[in-house]
């Protein structure tokens, strides 16, 4: 039973709980349900699959709101049911204080149901939240489709009125080069998972290393470039274990003759998703996380990777910056392949005693990051009237 006293906010979404394929996203808005509940009442409308996937989620009753915590519901649409009658059915039903959008380029739960609320002229407070995907890195692909859909998008006035909900200043220069000056923006970021354990230790013999990869396998992510990295005269035995489904299965044939051809010290092992309860307990095993990502907005694998304690070696194009100083490690422009080999090869013979400082920087680091509570009380600003 919701609380008459609370403000009511709708979520729209692809994807939620218990659907986790789709990563990042998901697990931004499971946070910030979590975070807030005692402030608001939340309404959250997604489909009942998982991305890539038409398979229903199982124990879940489609297309009826379901009680999913103290003071949230969730409403699982099949497909025949994400319609403009349906929308317009949940926008009418309630006074929501704001509605939250979670994708710039998701046609059924963003851009429909957002034209819809503007038509209506409810009254509630518009947010939008583009996940990244006005990044250089995210744009480059289907070039030409999203240039096509911003270019109309600004003609209409799609976004005029919308407050944009981005995780950094990078993001915050990104939709001011997209949609000019005068927009909107207010920055909060992304809240992060608690962490289940304090520190904890992993063997690291020297010239052993064992990577990990934790992402959706797609072009944006960037893991061809991380195995070309790999194809290197590297001295030691060096494991890379791929967690993440195929969301592009061209580009994953296009990795395949990469992993083929690769030295026989190196071992590329593929084990497909992890369930979120199973994440820091998996995580554990490894030594350090490689993820040569194209973009990310605020990247909840490599918080992750942090406070399972695992340093990581990631690209420069995420908020994550000066790792090395912080000895939790690096950030590398993605065309200094150079760096990148020398970064593994320092992990390769890094001592136990040299990886346990580097283990503990960076659980203290993702530890630390968990508990900002300056980004908690920026989110619950984003849902004030005050901006």
């Amino acid at each position: 039973m919701e609380s008459i006293h609370k403000k009511k906010i709708l979520i729209f979404i692809d994807w939620y709980r218990p659907a986790y394929l789709a990563g990042g996203p998901i697990q931004s808005v499971f946070n910030m349900v979590n975070a807030l509940e005692k402030d608001y009442f939340f309404y959250i409308c997604t489909s009942n699959s998982d991305i890539g996937s038409g398979n229903e989620l199982e124990g879940i009753t489609p297309n009826k709101w379901l009680k999913s915590s103290s003071n949230s519901e969730v409403i699982y649409l099949s497909a025949e049911n994400r319609t403009k009658k349906t929308f317009l059915s949940i926008l009418k039903n309630k006074e929501f204080e704001s509605i939250y959008f979670n994708s710039l380029f998701s046609f059924k739960f963003s851009l429909l149901p957002l034209f819809l609320a503007k038509k209506l002229n409810i009254g509630s407070k518009l947010i939008l939240a583009p996940r990244g995907m006005l990044g250089s890195g995210s744009l480059k692909l289907k070039k030409t489709k999203k240039k096509s859909f911003l270019f109309v998008a600004k003609k209409i006035r799609l976004f005029k009125g919308i407050t944009w909900h981005v995780s950094s200043e990078l993001e915050k220069k990104e939709v001011i080069s997209a949609f000019g000056n005068t927009v909107s923006i207010h920055i909060a970021q992304n809240l992060p998972s608690q962490s289940e354990n304090g520190h904890v230790k992993r063997e690291k013999r020297k010239n052993e290393l064992d990577l990990f990869y934790f992402s959706r396998i797609s072009e944006v992510k960037n893991l061809k470039h991380s195995l070309s990295i790999l194809d290197n005269d590297f001295q030691g035995e060096i494991t890379y274990n791929i967690y993440g489904p195929v969301e592009d299965q061209e580009y994953w044939e296009q990795c395949k003759p990469i992993i083929s051809r690769l030295p026989k010290n190196i071992t590329i092992t593929h084990h497909g998703s992890i369930n979120p309860k199973d994440v820091q307990s998996t995580l554990n095993r490894h030594h350090f996380l490689f993820l040569t990502t194209q973009n990310e907005n605020f990247g909840h694998s490599i918080v992750e990777s942090f406070l399972s304690s695992k340093p990581v070696i990631i690209s420069d194009r995420t908020p994550w910056l000066n790792l090395e100083e912080k000895e939790i490690g690096w950030d590398i422009s993605i065309t200094d392949l150079k760096k990148f080999r020398n970064s593994i090869k320092q992990c390769l013979e890094m001592s136990q005693e040299e990886y346990d400082r580097w283990s503990e920087n960076a659980f203290i680091f993702g530890n630390s990051t968990s508990k900002n509570k300056e980004a908690l009380e920026y989110t619950r600003f984003l849902f004030s009237n005050n901006i």
